[in-house]
């Protein structure tokens, strides 16, 4: 009772803080950067089981946060405990499980203090249970004491008791050796039925936890996921001499000896399988399965190196991927081989000439013209060289099967039953054109993995990415992206008269799938070849889902094409699916076959949900095409039934990051707006609500009240055209602003963010760009162009597209001072910035971060975060020149603007940093010198080992302080800060800045 009463006292505490620090203002007053540090954002947050509670995270970007529970029937707050950073609901028995962290001031205050590292507070366990429908608060409260990490087991339902598993790590001295903890958790319950109105319900017992085992000097440690088999088992690793394997299964924990080492642990089927080695020196772990039936528990060995049916020199893969799949939802059973991974260990020759010494050695790279992938790209791909893998496939029943070869070595697996096939593929052959070319073709094989049935699908495909499975397994679906279309392959396997039963494979030919509207993306504006608006799966009645550009279609191995969804095109609305499925599933649409849609329309922005019934139930409703003031409502035919359209929400809002409940019909998500802050919602999408007029919509979190207090951005869509195109950008001003021509503008602008009309502008440090919030809020106007580009001619296209934008922002609102507007961009939108002051005057000022100047060195450059070369930019992809340097040299320099350094006429901040791996560090440093050279006002900021965007908060705060003072100087006419007007010597850098 100590320790619950203690909790308690904590959330009541934290409640009344919370509201002793909201204060009213009479006026409002502009952000400043000392401001960000508290505010908040949803962090995570999901539903309990049936739909009846939901858990929020709020936390502020620097300081505590807190959990907030609220009764969903209601949408009232239950109870918020501070400090909670992780939060999961058990599956089955309504808990909540919890980790509580220390309060950062006082960790700050004893890290100050030297405090040693094993002797500061640590993060705290605790579970948390509600009465079923209670409204009030937490019924019950377990303390489980300090831990590191967990993980939950669904549980099962037996005899009328339901129950969940868990596992604890505990924090340890040694971290490689912690101690873990495996509890159960159970609860009795009845099935009751209302014996005047017939209406079932439950009633709940108060939860049970039983501590099962616990064991110490943990090495690794894991447990099954749920989408994979209910019946699985724990398994833990620990030090002990024998080393064990602890299995908890149903009702009792058992012991099995094995050998000393274990890795990457997957399950599957009904039992466990491991990996182990006799020896920390072996190359290659033996792999194992041992079965949890009582009377099936004799370890069996599924392979070792050069087992039987593996490639001659091959073994397991220690540090494979793992692959795993939904068991047969009829039977529970697993009736798919489970796949893992083999490889070769290729090891560096080593200096054995013992007549030298080391410093007399030559370490080198040796790059040559028929490299398949350039030496940088070998060293960040090096463990994938040294340990070449393939796939194989074990099976109780069938043993070893060959998935890819060394001439297919990739494959795309099922995360579900298709028949015992799989898609294999190689890219290898082509790799070579990988530096300037990032649209690699396919080599493709369709495999039946039991018997080793093949049929090749087709080589030097252009696809979009590997072929796709159905989940059937009766047909293909890929995406070309030369044709600019959809296809499907049926697929056809002959059957035997008698086991073993698969005697055929063979295709049927590719049907380019016949939607009438282009299913490429439509308004794709570089070299490559466009890619597709997409395909989210299957629908249950065997349908392929297709996008274009604002409807869904389905298509069927017969050659059916049913269109989805109807007035798409008709209202310019964009129409996509929304998962409707808890867990991970083949098919798009849910259980009952409903779909859910996302919609936005493109004209205005604005974003809504519906929810699609295909039901007979809905035959009475009126047919109807036309989009009423919330969406359709009523029928339309598709696949041979009728439709009945349930608006779910409409309006002038942004929403995402959609929640399901694993039972029950209640769907969270995140809106937002420029005004309001992302905060979560709840909507109850039951088939009850099938012919509603009202939408079932509540909000439950309310974050940042401070808000109130600041001066804010307002938003407007300015429309425009451009090179022929018709173009939208956004305007931001600060509320209540009045006056013509007083407020300064900073153009910022990448490539099109039109489509964020309704996002909000969190105020935060700054990784690299504006902060829309901090620049309106202190007297700003922020304007936001969308570009497009013209093959070869991107500068000029960027010069267009944004004066032609920022004329239409000035056309419509007389309040910008065309005579103080600056620019600012990042990466392509730093190239873009860079260029244009090499074009024109109008801009007072601009800042640059990561530019690129010089489009002949940087062709030759390398992006060192990944190790490829960047010609592809230029050939194919952002850089939009189309060709090479040889072909098109005069585009190169048309485009490059340390060429036309000498007609810079405006000050210019950039930012370029000393570990940028995407643009390279030497392209800022060109730049500045041609302008330092030329006696051009210029500034540089190098933040030391940091990356293309700041990664360090520190650091972000800093740019933003500096990012503010140059356009206040520039545009505000402030005083030039010290670092501007002196600079700051190497002598004055502070030794111990981290």
């Amino acid at each position: 009772m100590r320790i619950l009463g203690a909790f308690f006292g904590l959330i009541l505490a934290f409640s009344l803080q919370g509201q002793e620090a909201t204060v009213g203002v009479s006026e409002k007053r502009p952000l400043s950067h000392a401001d960000y540090d508290r505010w908040e954002s949803l962090k995570s947050y999901d539903m309990d089981g049936l739909g009846d509670l939901a858990y929020a995270i709020v936390a502020p970007q620097e300081g505590d946060g807190y959990l907030a529970v609220y009764q969903l029937a209601s949408g009232e707050e239950m109870a918020r405990i501070p400090r909670v950073s992780r939060a999961e609901w058990l599956p089955n028995t309504g808990m909540l499980l919890i980790k509580q962290d220390p309060a950062e001031a006082e960790l700050r205050r004893l890290k100050l203090k030297k405090t040693k590292k094993d002797d500061l507070p640590t993060s705290q366990a605790y579970l948390l249970y509600f009465e079923p429908g209670a409204a009030t608060g937490i019924a019950r409260t377990d303390s489980l004491g300090a831990i590191t990490r967990w993980g939950i087991q669904g549980g099962y339902e037996e005899n009328e008791i339901v129950m969940d598993e868990l596992i604890l790590e505990r924090p340890a001295k040694d971290k490689e050796k912690p101690h873990a903890d495996f509890l159960t958790v159970w609860m009795d319950y009845e099935d009751l039925v209302n014996e005047e109105t017939g209406e079932a319900s439950w009633k709940f017992y108060p939860p049970v936890v039983d501590t099962l085992m616990s064991f110490d000097r943990v090495l690794d440690w894991g447990f099954p996921k749920e989408e994979q088999n209910l019946y699985a088992t724990w398994y833990v690793i620990t030090e002990h001499k024998d080393s064990k394997l602890a299995e908890l299964h149903w009702d009792r924990p058992e012991i099995a000896e094995t050998a000393v080492e274990f890795s990457n642990v997957a399950f599957a089927f009904n039992g466990i399988i491991y990996q182990k080695k006799d020896r920390k020196d072996q190359a290659y772990p033996s792999l194992w399965y041992r079965d949890v039936h009582p009377e099936r528990r004799t370890p069996m060995l599924i392979a070792e190196y050069n087992s039987p049916g593996m490639p001659p020199g091959y073994g397991p893969y220690a540090g494979g991927r793992t692959h795993t799949y939904l068991a047969n939802s009829a039977t529970g059973e697993a009736d798919y081989s489970y796949p893992f991974q083999i490889t070769q260990t290729v090891k560096a020759p080593e200096w054995n000439d013992s007549t030298t010494l080391p410093e007399e050695r030559a370490k080198l790279d040796v790059w040559t013209y028929h490299d398949a992938q350039i030496q940088p790209l070998q060293a960040k791909r090096k463990r994938d060289l040294e340990n070449p893998t393939l796939w194989m496939a074990w099976s109780p029943n069938e043993g070893l099967r060959t998935v890819t070869t060394p001439a297919y070595p990739e494959a795309n697996l099922p995360s579900h039953s298709s028949g015992g096939l799989a898609v294999r593929y190689s890219q290898e052959a082509y790799e070579s054109q990988y530096s300037w070319d990032v649209q690699l073709p396919y080599d493709v094989e369709l495999v039946h993995v039991a018997t080793g049935l093949t049929v090749r699908v087709g080589t030097k495909m252009t696809l979009a990415s590997a072929p796709q499975l159905s989940p059937s397994g009766n047909a293909l679906t890929y995406y070309d992206v030369v044709k600019r279309a959809w296809f499907m392959q049926q697929i056809f396997v002959t059957l035997a008269d008698t086991l073993p039963g698969v005697v055929d494979l063979t295709l049927g030919d590719p049907v380019q799938i016949p939607i009438p509207h282009p299913v490429y993306d439509e308004e794709h504006d570089s070299p490559a070849h466009p890619y597709p608006y997409g395909a989210p799966g299957w629908t249950r009645t065997g349908y392929f889902v297709v996008y274009d550009a604002f409807d869904i279609w389905g298509y069927s191995p017969s050659g059916e094409l049913r269109q989805l969804t109807e007035y798409g095109r008709k209202s310019q609305t964009r129409m996509r699916v929304v998962s409707a499925e808890y867990a991970s599933s083949p098919y798009v649409d849910g259980q009952d076959e409903s779909l859910v849609v996302r919609l936005f329309h493109e004209p205005t922005k604005k974003t809504g949900l519906q929810v699609l019934r295909f039901k007979e139930m809905f035959n009475a409703y009126t047919a109807t095409s036309e989009a009423g003031p919330d969406g359709l409502r009523g029928t339309m035919g598709i696949m041979g039934r009728n439709v009945m359209v349930e608006p779910v929400t409409s309006g002038d809002f942004s929403e995402s990051g959609y929640r399901y409940s694993r039972r029950g019909t209640k769907l969270l998500f995140k809106r937002e707006t420029v005004a309001s802050a992302p905060n979560l919602y709840v909507y109850n999408y039951g088939k009850e609500k099938g012919s509603s007029q009202d939408f079932d919509v509540q909000q439950l979190t309310d974050v940042n009240p401070q808000q109130d207090s600041f001066v804010w951005p307002e938003v407007q869509l300015i429309s425009y055209k451009a090179l022929g195109r018709d173009l939208q950008g956004l305007l931001y001003t600060p509320e209540g602003a009045s006056g013509k021509a007083s407020l300064p503008v900073v153009v910022y602008f990448y490539e099109t963010y039109s489509d964020q009309l309704h996002d909000y502008k969190t105020p935060a440090p700054s990784a690299s760009t504006v902060n829309v919030s901090w620049f309106c809020s202190n007297g700003y106007a922020v304007f936001i162009p969308d570009i497009v580009y013209r093959d070869g001619h991107p500068g000029k296209s960027a010069l267009a597209c944004i004066n032609k934008g920022v004329d239409a922002a000035l056309k419509t609102d007389d309040r910008l001072d065309e005579s103080r507007m600056g620019l600012q961009g990042q990466s392509w939108g730093g190239y873009q910035t860079a260029y244009l002051i090499t074009q024109t005057d109008r801009y007072i000022c601009g800042m640059a971060g990561a530019p690129v100047s010089n489009m002949f060195s940087a062709y030759g450059g390398i992006r060192y975060g990944s190790g490829m070369s960047r010609q592809f930019q230029y050939e194919k992809t952002q850089s939009r020149i189309g060709a090479t340097p040889w072909e098109k040299e005069k585009l190169y320099r048309e485009n490059s603007p340390v060429f036309f350094a000498d007609q810079v006429n405006t000050p210019l901040l950039i930012m370029h940093n000393d570990n940028d791996g995407a643009v390279p560090y030497t392209q800022g440093i060109e730049y500045f010198m041609a302008l330092k050279r030329l006696n051009k006002p210029v500034w540089m900021l190098v933040y030391n080992d940091e990356e293309h965007n700041l990664m360090r908060r520190a650091n972000r705060k800093d740019l933003s302080q500096r990012m503010g003072e140059f356009f206040d100087h520039y545009l505000l006419g402030a005083p030039q800060p010290d670092w501007m007007a002196q600079g700051r010597p190497i002598t004055e850098k502070p030794v111990n800045a981290k």
